[in-house]
């Protein structure tokens, strides 16, 4: 079994705990907006942006998809994420992508959420050497991350991701614009006809 298809599984292990304990949690809900939400609720992000290669000291583009699981106080999250001299849609002789498992703090209100998370990554990509040459690598490493968002409805929104990702061969430093869908959305209140 390869790495990636290792890591999804896990993933998707983490995925439905979070979800078994945010079940057995309790059933604290509000109302807005004729809906109704529970706070604390897992979240996604999917963010493009901006990283600095601090090795070869120039730009990269920056991706990611991450999943954050609040699990009463412990705020997890696993994500994939890539960077690129190029295009995402073109092959580059330099790149990383990498897998990360974070551990974090949150803090919910109506209109924000703001995250910070540390944690272990699993690093893998190529390195040029100069421009007809490169080589591959694997390595462990880690993540800091911080990010603000904006919610436009209390489960959408948006805003900055600041991160650094270090490994032995590859360091990226730089800030994303993402996207936030939270699961706190519950169901809508139907209103009653009423016939005069």
């Amino acid at each position: 079994m390869t790495n990636a298809i290792k890591y999804v599984f896990f993933l998707l292990i983490i995925i439905q705990f979070s979800v078994v304990m945010q079940a057995q949690e309790g059933d604290e809900v509000f109302i807005m907006d004729n809906a109704i939400y529970k706070p604390k609720s897992n979240w996604l992000t999917l963010g493009v942006g901006y990283a600095y290669n601090i090795d070869k000291n120039e730009s990269e583009l920056g991706g990611s998809i991450v999943y954050h699981a609040q699990l009463k106080k412990i705020v997890l999250s696993g994500g994939y994420h890539l960077f690129t001299n190029e295009s995402f849609i073109s092959r580059s002789y330099q790149s990383m992508t990498n897998f990360t498992i974070g551990v974090g703090y949150r803090k919910e209100t109506l209109k924000s959420n703001i995250a910070a998370f540390i944690g272990p990554l699993y690093a893998y990509g190529r390195k040029t050497v100069n421009q007809d040459q490169y080589y591959k690598f694997r390595s462990p490493g880690f993540f800091v991350n911080v990010a603000y968002t904006h919610k436009l409805f209390y489960d959408i929104g948006f805003g900055p991701t600041i991160f650094y990702h270090f490994s032995k061969y590859y360091q990226v430093i730089g800030i994303e614009l993402h996207v936030y869908f939270s699961g706190a959305l519950k169901t809508k209140i139907k209103q009653p006809k009423i016939n005069y």
